[in-house]
């Protein structure tokens, strides 16, 4: 199941970047929570190797893509085709995913989780990377 779900959202995320002070790709992960649910910020800590005292800050998913499906009056073709491969991004997620969470983890070089449950129970979704100075 995680095989095709892997596929779906790889196939989802192709060629988007996540625009920060650097652009980053959009990868796959799944994480197989034996400490139960829900997802907590400590288990989002441990699942991605950031130390115990890397900051985790979730933040809601509409504010995530918010700015990437917002379309501009100064958007030409390429920008709006951008935010509507945002906007098929974030409906796939939510079709596909349960309980679809997005967590922010570091500072300066952030990494950004938008983590759902599977069917199956568990964790998976896409992670990228935010450089803010």
């Amino acid at each position: 199941m995680e095989q095709n779900l892997e596929r779906t959202l790889t196939e989802a995320a192709k060629d988007l970047l996540y625009m920060s002070e650097s652009d980053y790709p959009f990868e796959y992960f799944e994480w197989d929570l034996s400490e139960g649910n829900p997802l907590t910020e400590a288990q989002v800590r441990k699942y991605t190797d950031r130390g115990a005292d890397a900051p985790v800050q979730e933040v809601p998913f509409a504010d995530f893509f918010g700015r990437l499906t917002e379309a501009k009056d100064w958007h030409g073709d390429e920008e709006k085709a951008t935010t509507e491969r945002y906007a098929a991004l974030r409906d796939k997620l939510t079709e596909l995913l349960a309980d679809v969470r997005v967590f922010r983890v570091g500072t300066v070089e952030i990494d950004i989780y938008l983590a759902g449950k599977s069917p199956s129970g568990k964790w998976v979704g896409l992670r990228t990377k935010s450089v803010e100075t």
